[in-house]
């Protein structure tokens, strides 16, 4: 069972060992799960949450590399947003 985050570090490294695959830290999962999160544009609060960060400073600090693109994501959203806006209005 993978009650416990020995065992479920444990299960994870036999796993690793098992299918021949480049050692990857446990820890860089964590990383990769926010990364990923960030650049599908998720808010950082959310996945501060799913982190279990208690301040988003830490997160916005680790990633900020990360949270960039979503800003752009965003920018563009907005503009398509606000100009179907204005079109429909006309």
């Amino acid at each position: 069972m993978l009650g416990s985050p020995w065992n479920l570090k444990r299960t994870y490294k036999r796993v690793i060992k098992s299918v021949d695959i480049p050692k990857i830290r446990f820890h860089d999962i964590r990383h990769t799960h926010a990364t990923l999160l960030l650049i599908q544009g998720v808010n950082p609060k959310v996945v501060c949450q799913r982190l279990g960060y208690a301040a988003i400073r830490l997160a916005q600090y680790s990633y900020s590399f990360q949270i960039r693109v979503p800003k752009a994501k965003t920018a563009r959203l907005f503009t398509r947003a606000a100009y179907s806006s204005c079109v429909a209005l006309v």
